[in-house]
């Protein structure tokens, strides 16, 4: 088994050595059955067997390769590797006509052609006139096969000439030539050294052509012939367009490229002779009779750099070229560099500016506006203005103006019409535009286009209101606040504002009505107000409305605002729930706790709950149970006392309750019913309760029956009562005088005898701390446990 692993192993390593002696992977990803692919300029259609464990690729030959496997092409230039195979839900291509799904092949493909990368390097990274460089071109096969014929050709620029050629390279007039064959992982190089003769910026293409199986391929590369300038002069203006009068910086940098001194003889500055020039930053003037020629002269030392800051004024209208000569030496040569500048000194166009005296206006009511001509520049005058108006708002003739002066003049055209009538929010824009003349006889044009919105007239106000709370209960008061916004950009005076709501409400404070003003734009509290809500026993909507009436522009208008606002109704809710305190025996009593809960959102009123139960019987209470009224969320508990008529599993029954909410109306509701078994059999603990308590020296003993005992007897100290007493009665007896301390109670019960007893609970008197404790009386100080053994011997001696 071990031999059989290892073989496997060396198999599936040799598939991909033999990949791998291929060169260039240039095809990796998953592929279908009858799909078609491109490698290279060739196309291959592939194909599977029935179990997807060949592919079958077809070109002028077909030729298959099996999972795991790698096969050559028919023309030996590819290596076609099958590596897997997956059946991956997501990786399977469904057929839409067959509905069958096709598993995803996962193919390789490798090159064996050649690949040949040039590339060019130079021995200097600065270039300079008088410089002689050296350039190395290096030629790399990068694939497994020999590229025959290698040849390189490039066309030399203007402004080098060759010095020197190696390794087989060759002039052909300024053609420079290379040409070898190169083996497979092999790479060849010459260099070609070159004097740069002049300044030079040239981009130069190099091609390599190269032949393998009987094809010419070829590859470009691109060649920099650049150089740097020993000296490099920089010269801007900031802004290189002003005004008349307006100033504008000349800014200079001269920098030293070298790695020697330069001597700048002059730096020569010529200006026109309509820029001043303010501040000559170190330059001085050449000739009173040149006055716009300025010059300078310095020792640049090398690597280094000088900056100058000029400050220059155009005086009249124009467009005017700014020279700048440098002559300097280097290394006992000389150098002249000339550098020119645009300098434009011209009008600025005057500036249109539309300004509507409302930017929302109503439906037919008056507006203005105010279009302005402003003439920006301080030193110009213009003529001839033409200014012509459009817009769908007005119509108005055209503005002739014959002049604007200077200084930054302006000029208001104010124009008064009607906004059209509405039905819905349209905007309307407003173009003013025109023509003028300059000082020079220039023909310059301008234009503004704005726009306004006009809206109806029911609009221009809006009505909101605040509600708390914000859902009313029935009988509750609820505060309205009624605010107004304009919504246009007028004052309105007189404003006549009144709410109007359901006659079902009663107004308790405030006003509903007011006279007053409102600015432009603003939004205010009009009133406040309060109304008791009506009783009503179901959900309802109440409009509310806002009426506004007021004069503008001659005319009268009354809008009507609508709004409403929810009474959510009474919802009365109870709930009765009912337990048993401890399990039925037959013939025993035994509590049942009722729990009465009020879970609406009112008072109910008049609450009658059915007790009877066909197999129990009351005792000491009535046939139903009465509450009053019970308040929203409260909760009352009370219990009655029953005793099934038999032993078993009995069901206390479903019961009736009914109540009224606040509008009178009755509603019912039901108990659920419950099952409860009744233990068979008598009683095993006591079945007369007794009690004792003392107060202020006066004793008070209770006996409760709970069953059906006889020949009861009492006794306490000196105290000997006799009696009968029925079931569920209680009797009270009383005296002065504390007894023994502990009442001792006999009777029978079912022929047997039973003996109770109760301990005596002393109440304290009113002005003591409230307290409750137990006292037993002891006749001397024995231990408790022989005035035990002696109480119970008296008991013992009286049965």
């Amino acid at each position: 088994m071990k031999t059989v692993n290892v073989l496997m192993f060396l198999y599936v390593l040799l598939v991909f050595v033999c990949a791998a002696c291929a060169d260039e992977k240039i095809f990796d990803r998953k592929v279908y059955k009858d799909d078609t692919i491109e490698i290279d300029d060739n196309i291959y259609t592939i194909s599977t067997d029935q179990y997807d464990t060949k592919i079958v690729l077809f070109d002028e030959q077909s030729f298959v390769v099996d999972i795991g496997s790698c096969e050559d092409s028919p023309d030996g230039q590819y290596r076609f590797c099958f590596t897997n195979v997956s059946y991956a839900p997501e990786d399977l291509k469904i057929d839409p006509i067959t509905n069958k799904g096709y598993p995803a092949l996962k193919l390789v493909v490798y090159s064996y052609a050649p690949k040949i990368k040039v590339e060019r390097t130079l021995d200097k990274k600065k270039l300079f006139v008088g410089d002689e460089v050296k350039a190395t071109v290096v030629i790399e096969n990068r694939g497994e096969e020999a590229a025959s014929d290698v040849t390189y050709e490039e066309i030399l620029p203007e402004g080098i000439s060759i010095v020197e050629v190696t390794n087989g390279a060759y002039l052909y007039g300024r053609k420079l030539m290379w040409k070898k064959t190169i083996g497979g992982r092999r790479a060849m190089s010459f260099t070609y050294t070159f004097r740069v003769d002049s300044e030079l910026d040239a981009k130069v293409k190099a091609e390599t052509r190269y032949v393998y199986a009987s094809t010419e391929r070829s590859l470009t590369i691109t060649n920099w012939y650049r150089t740097e300038a020993l000296l490099k002069i920089d010269m801007s203006l900031s802004p290189a367009s002003v005004g008349i009068t307006e100033k504008s910086k000349l800014f200079l940098k001269i920098i030293n490229n070298l790695d020697s001194d330069v001597d700048v003889k002059s730096v020569k500055l010529t200006l026109p002779k309509l820029v001043s020039v303010l501040d000559s930053a170190g330059f001085r003037r050449i000739d009173a009779r040149y006055p716009t020629q300025y010059s300078t002269s310095f020792l640049l030392d090398e690597y280094d750099e000088k900056d100058f800051e000029l400050e220059l004024r155009g005086n009249y209208l124009g467009r005017y070229e700014i020279l700048l000569e440098v002559e300097y030496s280097s290394k006992g040569e000389d150098f002249v560099n000339k550098v020119k500048k645009v300098f434009t000194v011209k009008s600025k166009k005057l500036k249109p500016i539309i300004e509507f005296s409302n930017k929302v206006l109503g439906s037919g009511l008056k507006g203005s506006v105010k279009a302005i001509l402003e003439n920006p520049d301080k030193a110009a005058r213009y003529y001839n203005i033409n200014v012509n108006f459009t817009s769908g708002l007005f119509d108005a003739e055209p503005v002739m103006l014959d002049v604007i002066s200077e200084g930054g003049s302006r000029i208001p055209l104010n124009i008064e019409f009607k906004a059209p009538k509405v039905s819905k929010k349209t905007s309307y824009s407003l173009k003013m535009e025109g023509s003028y003349q300059t000082i020079t006889g220039e023909t310059l044009q301008f234009s503004k286009t704005s726009s306004v919105s006009v809206i109806p007239i029911d609009e221009a106000f809006k009505i909101s209101r605040s509600f708390e709370p914000r859902v009313l209960s029935p009988g509750k008061t609820i505060t309205i606040r009624t605010m107004i916004e304009n919504m246009l950009d007028r004052r309105f005076t007189d404003l006549n504002i009144m709410d109007s709501y359901d006659s079902a409400f009663e107004l308790v404070e405030g006003k509903t009505s007011t006279r007053t003003h409102i600015d432009g734009n603003q939004k205010k509290t009009v009133y406040i107000y309060k109304l008791n809500a009506p009783m009503s026993a179901s959900i309802k909507n109440y409009a509310i409305s806002t009426q506004i009436t007021f004069f503008a522009d001659d005319h009268f208008y009354n809008i009507t605002k609508l709004g409403s606002f929810n009474l959510k109704g009474i919802n009365p809710r109870l709930s009765v729930s009912r337990r048993v305190t401890r399990p039925f025996v037959e013939g025993s009593l035994t509590e049942v706790e009722y729990t009465v809960t009020n879970t609406g959102d009112c008072v109910v009123n008049n609450i009658v709950i059915d007790l009877l139960q066909p197999d129990f019987d009351l005792v000491n209470s009535e046939k139903d149970y009465r509450i009053d009224n019970l308040a929203k969320g409260s909760r009352q508990r009370f219990k009655v006392l029953m005793r099934p008529k038999k032993s078993g599993r009995l069901e206390l029954k479903q019961n009736v309750f009914s109540y009224l909410d606040t509008l009178l109306r009755e509603h019912t509701g039901m108990i659920g019913r419950m099952n409860v078994d009744v233990i068979k059999g008598k009683l095993t603990g006591p079945v007369i309760m007794i009690a004792k308590t003392i107060e202020a020296g006066n004793t008070t003993i209770e006996v409760f029956n709970q069953g059906n005992a006889t020949n009861v007897e009492l006794i306490d100290g000196d105290k000997r009562y006799s009696f009968a007493i029925n079931f569920a009665e209680k009797k009270i007896f009383s005296y002065e005088g504390e007894g023994y301390g502990v009442a001792l109670l006999s009777y029978e019960f079912d022929d047997n005898k039973y003996l109770a007893s109760s301990t005596a609970i002393e109440k304290v008197r009113p002005t003591k701390v409230p307290q409750t404790r137990q006292i037993v009386k002891k006749k001397s100080k024995k231990g408790i446990l022989e005035w035990l053994r002696e109480f119970f011997a008296k008991i013992f001696s009286f049965i």
